[in-house]
């Protein structure tokens, strides 16, 4: 990728037409629009020639206001047709202002424009189902333009689009790629992955996304939530933003496929670990790593190597296990959501301490088998369950003590002095239902 100038074309497209975007959102109180459509700095992609160029920049002049595909935090997403282009492509704009009037959080947008520029810079080599960077813009108003590749397909849906052991095997394989180049996506919920109408699978925005190291170890466990034994893996965010929620979805409406993609599921991901112990052992032979990485790798590929080893003829103990996994990041991410609207706190919590409960199973139910006479390979599996639980107990359990005491100063702030967006759960606790429409997922009980 490198800076071009900006073209001469540029000067002669209009910018009589402005852009409102959606009165749905708002932040700091005012309506986004742009107030020209002539960027001040072009950026794109080495291998587009110059009317590919020009035809982009066309293009947004002529964006529909209120044509978009969807409203992230970030900003909109618009699908686009340039002339000369073969396939579509894929603008996201961002929001005017940096501070959301809702939830009163600020956020870093033009930092996270340019990280996602910079990530998909990165990701352009793993196919055609990927998203590729184009071309960016920042307009004379600091708001910024990303151009990608529009990656057609329909989000998986129990109902209306099942995802099957092939898109499954598709998903994981990408998810791999990604780790080998050191890219975390961290936001892999249903609405980020696509799928087409012959069951392939591709991923889009990045905007999460973030680099690492397999060796930085401080960082991958203090900042991306990644306990020392596992090495940083885009797996464990599966599971939690997609992999279990769609599994208690589809439970609802059909028990036994449910069953079924859970074991197409844990066939997957065997083969996942198996892939990502033989690559850790390959970042053994480097030459020249300092002693403490080498350990650390060798751990590392010793967990990859148990959990592939475990789950590629998994008995009921093990899947057991896996389940209760399940439980613990399928309510974490339901109090995550929860938490972003800041809607129904006191639910929010109830949903942490289910989360909390099924690690404290799991923890049991790992102890339990650890004092069972069981194989080798078992135990080495739940050792590392057993370690796990304990680890997401902490976390959990602090978080749950930070969410205490900013309800307890909801609580004890008069509404007249707490900020606007506090003022929203304040009179939602006082006056409504807090847990109105909201029901607290049911939980199974262990067999001893």
């Amino acid at each position: 990728m490198k800076i071009s100038p900006i073209l001469n074309s540029i000067n002669s497209i209009s910018d009589k037409n402005n852009i409102n975007l959606n009165s749905n959102i708002v932040f700091s109180g005012t309506i986004d629009s742009f107030k020209s459509r002539t960027p001040k700095e072009a950026n794109f992609s080495d291998d587009l020639k110059d009317n590919e160029k020009k035809a982009l920049l066309e293009a947004i002049a002529n964006i529909d206001d209120n044509d978009y595909l969807g409203i992230g935090a970030d900003g909109l997403v618009y699908k686009l047709s340039p002339e000369g282009f073969q396939h579509s492509v894929a603008a996201k704009v961002s929001h005017k202002e940096n501070r959301n009037a809702i939830t009163g959080e600020m956020q870093r947008i033009n930092a996270d424009f340019h990280n996602e520029r910079e990530i998909l810079s990165k990701v352009s080599s793993l196919g055609e189902r990927s998203q590729r960077y184009l071309a960016d813009f920042t307009l004379k108003d600091g708001r910024n333009i990303l151009i990608s590749t529009f990656i057609e397909g329909k989000n998986p849906n129990p109902k209306t689009k099942p995802i099957n052991q092939k898109s499954l095997n598709q998903l994981l394989d990408t998810l791999f790629e990604l780790d080998k180049k050191g890219i975390l996506h961290r936001d892999l919920k249903k609405e980020n992955i696509l799928i087409d109408n012959k069951d392939n699978i591709g991923l889009i925005d990045y905007g999460e996304a973030i680099c690492f190291s397999p060796l930085d170890t401080e960082n991958n466990s203090k900042n991306n939530n990644f306990s020392e034994f596992i090495a940083p893996t885009n797996l464990r965010s599966l599971e939690d933003t997609f992999i279990f929620p769609y599994y208690e979805e589809l439970k609802k409406i059909n028990k036994a496929k449910a069953e079924q993609f859970f074991n197409d599921y844990i066939k997957a991901k065997a083969n996942f670990h198996e892939k990502s112990a033989l690559y850790l052992s390959n970042l053994e032979n480097i030459n020249g790593l300092e002693k403490k990485d080498y350990e650390h790798l060798k751990i590392m590929k010793n967990y990859q190597t148990v959990m592939a080893q475990a789950l590629k003829k998994p008995d009921s103990d093990i899947m057991t296990a896996e389940l209760l996994n399940g439980e613990i990041t399928y309510n974490s991410e339901l109090a995550y959501k929860n938490e972003i609207l800041l809607l129904n706190p006191l639910a929010n919590m109830t949903l942490k301490m289910n989360s909390l409960i099924a690690a404290k199973r799991l923890e049991a139910f790992s102890l339990q088998q650890l004092n069972r006479p069981n194989t080798c390979e078992k135990r080495r599996y739940f050792q590392f369950q057993h370690e796990y639980a304990l680890y997401r107990l902490q976390k959990t359990s602090s978080w749950l003590q930070g969410l205490t005491g900013w309800l307890i100063d909801c609580f004890t702030t008069p509404i007249e002095d707490a900020p606007d967006y506090k003022q929203n759960v304040i009179e939602q606790i006082t006056y409504g239902d807090t847990l109105q429409n909201f029901t607290i997922p049911e939980t199974e009980k262990i067999k001893k």
